[in-house]
């Protein structure tokens, strides 16, 4: 018996709405959101302003950062590579980008756990292709203080309706999933005692080789016999849900709404001169050609015949503060000792 001498109650305000705008982009499919986004600070005068930027694509959001640098925007790019940046610590120290700063350009690192405290940001874009409601809904809230409009830019070839994909899913994983795993344990019955581990283990390598569905990581084996990933399943129906959000954007306002938030379309010609579309592809090309060669001058290094992969993996996990590379050599790392 535990004695609680203060009791709090939570209420949620229902009557608390924030708009969301979908902003449809007609101008075709070779315009990128770095066009259109560069495209409408150009257009729009943001001056005073703080604006956030959600994407979970570290190449596209460097080069985007580049290019709004060179146009004189002041802004903060923040990703696991540059988590070590005195910048980026001082800002999450802080929970505040510092007056000089008028955009934060960001990847899911922010979307929870993170609170933004300045009052004076006034719009969030979400760039990013998975439009999952959770995620818009977690990144709205990052600020705390401010009045915001929250912005989720479609391209044109981004609306698809993949509803009958996802029903069938469902109602395939519903009707079959115990079928499944009792055929296949009456399979491992079969099987010599001394062989069941293999086999099973077997079965398991074998069904996500051959299925691409549910079933590509919906078993595993648990006391020599096959059972159902639960968690894995759920996290492969959440992550096709959100795919089916994301290409379709009436089930994102209806998973929005009943999260208290206002939902409205606006179909869109952004204005595109040549040159910022010449700027933003020329400098793209650049970033993923940098991690290119980063990538290659690391795995060169790795193939050397008296390199020790695990003291490098060792050195770098010793170091207080990594560089944005090293953070980089060190994913590498995990999936290079994974092989």
């Amino acid at each position: 018996y535990i004695p609680i001498d203060n009791h709090q109650k939570f209420v949620f305000d229902k009557n608390r709405q924030e708009n969301i705008t979908c902003i449809h982009l007609e101008n075709g499919n070779k315009v990128t959101m770095n066009d259109a986004i560069v495209s409408f600070f150009e257009q729009n005068d943001i001056s005073g302003e703080k604006i956030l930027i959600y994407r979970n694509n570290k190449s596209e959001n460097e080069a985007l950062s580049n290019v709004l640098t060179s146009k004189n925007y002041n802004n903060l790019l923040v990703d696991s590579d540059k988590k070590d940046a005195q910048e980026v610590l001082d800002f999450l120290k802080d929970e505040k980008l510092c007056s000089s700063t008028s955009i934060l350009i960001t990847t899911s690192m922010l979307t929870e756990g993170i609170n933004i405290l300045n009052e004076n940001i006034t719009q969030i874009h979400y760039l990013d292709r998975q439009k999952s409601s959770a995620t818009i809904r977690q990144f709205a809230s990052r600020p705390r203080k401010s009045k915001h409009e929250f912005l989720v830019w479609f391209k044109k070839n981004e609306v698809i309706d993949q509803t009958k994909k996802y029903r069938e899913e469902w109602n395939d994983f519903h009707k079959n999933a115990g079928k499944v795993v009792e055929s296949l344990n009456t399979y491992l019955e079969l099987t010599p005692d001394h062989l069941i581990n293999g086999h099973a283990e077997q079965l398991v390598k074998s069904n996500r080789i051959y299925h691409n569905n549910w079933l590509k990581h919906g078993i595993r084996t648990f006391n020599r016999k096959i059972i159902l990933d639960h968690p894995r399943i759920a996290s492969y129906f959440y992550e096709l849900f959100s795919k089916h959000e994301s290409n379709n954007s009436e089930l994102l306002q209806k998973s929005l709404e009943k999260y208290g938030f206002n939902v409205h379309y606006l179909e869109l010609n952004v204005d595109i001169a040549s040159n910022i579309r010449k700027e933003n592809k020329e400098e793209l090309k650049k970033v993923r050609e940098e991690r290119r060669l980063e990538r290659e001058t690391i795995l060169n290094t790795y193939c050397q015949k008296n390199f020790d992969v695990k003291a490098r993996k060792s050195e770098l996990l010793n170091l207080d503060l990594r560089t944005e590379s090293e953070s980089r050599e060190l994913k590498m790392i995990g999936r290079w000792l994974t092989l």
